[in-house]
């Protein structure tokens, strides 16, 4: 049985376990990152007892109900404790549609392809780089101008230093780009801060910076979770792009945590300097499909293109 549930039925002890011991697991569909990105207003599709679960991002507009995908929040999409099939997308998306007119959302890596009607998908790609070998066997197959962009930056006398101010790293970020990513809101950034704060209790927040002569160069706020470290927003000044501190930061991460079990999720970019700069240390590819359908009337079709 696939069922439609508000949020105040979601039994979310039950929804963490799922997503936690799903094959496909990601910390984005963990229930507090969700109650954050969207302040509790998200909603699930819950096959049988939380078999799998497919958490439904809502807003509303002109009295409507649609689904979007929240800033900060890469994939979301069906999460499974067994290997989800096309059959399996196919109903939880069918039976979607019968409840939202309009949606424009991620899936996730764990989701294959498939065909339906009316419904369009974009292909996206992340990167990930495996971090279970060693420090020297990572940076060998670095591209060169990584490698030079490194020895360029290790001549400058920058620092490395983790930190806990996430509220410093936030504002920062928003300083930096908001010109460039003008839909990220204030409430979006505020999510964002509540993730970080939710996470530094449980120690699973990471906050690494760049400093010369005591100024911030550059840093990054890290999410982990017993697979990844998800680079959820980094940051470089003006001055350190020009002296390469990105690139001194990076490679000090993956430095500091080579040799463990983790994957360094880059999250991707749209951006071709930026998913450059990551495909430079030679990571995996990872897909993933966007999803976008409308089937508003003719007359409200321009609610949303």
């Amino acid at each position: 049985m696939l069922r439609y549930l508000q949020h105040d039925e979601i039994d979310k002890a039950k929804w963490d376990n799922c997503v936690l011991q799903a094959t496909n697991t990601l910390i984005y569909a963990q229930s507090f990152y969700l109650d954050n990105c969207t302040t509790k207003k998200w909603e699930a599709l819950v096959l049988n007892d939380y078999e799998a679960v497919m958490p439904l991002t809502v807003r509303k507009k002109y009295g409507i109900k649609y689904l979007y995908q929240p800033t900060f929040l890469q994939q979301a999409g069906i999460f499974s404790v067994k290997k989800i099939t096309e059959e399996t997308v196919i109903e939880f998306l069918l039976t979607l549609t019968t409840y939202f007119k309009f949606a424009e959302i991620n899936l996730n890596f764990g989701n294959p392809i498939f065909t339906l009607k009316n419904i369009l998908t974009t292909e996206q790609i992340n990167y990930l780089l495996p971090l279970n070998n060693s420090f020297a066997e990572i940076t060998s197959n670095y591209k060169n101008n990584f490698t030079k962009n490194i020895k360029r930056a290790n001549k400058v006398g920058f620092s490395y230093f983790e930190d806990t101010n996430y509220t410093e790293f936030v504002n920062l970020y928003k300083k930096l780009y908001h010109q460039r990513f003008n839909n990220v809101s204030n409430n979006d950034y505020a999510a964002l801060k509540a993730n970080c704060h939710f996470l530094q209790t449980k120690n699973e927040l990471l906050l690494k910076k760049v400093l010369l002569n005591k100024n911030i160069m550059a840093t990054v706020i890290l999410f982990k979770d017993k697979n990844r470290l998800y680079n959820i927003a980094s940051s470089v000044t003006t001055e350190g792009k020009k002296l390469r501190a990105n690139y001194f930061l990076y490679d000090k991460i993956i430095e500091e945590f080579a040799g463990t079990n983790l994957i360094l999720d880059f999250e991707g970019s749209n951006i071709k300097g930026i998913a450059d700069f990551y495909k430079s240390t030679e990571p995996i590819s990872e897909h993933f499909f966007s999803i976008k359908f409308n089937n508003l009337p003719a007359l409200l079709k321009v609610f949303k293109k």
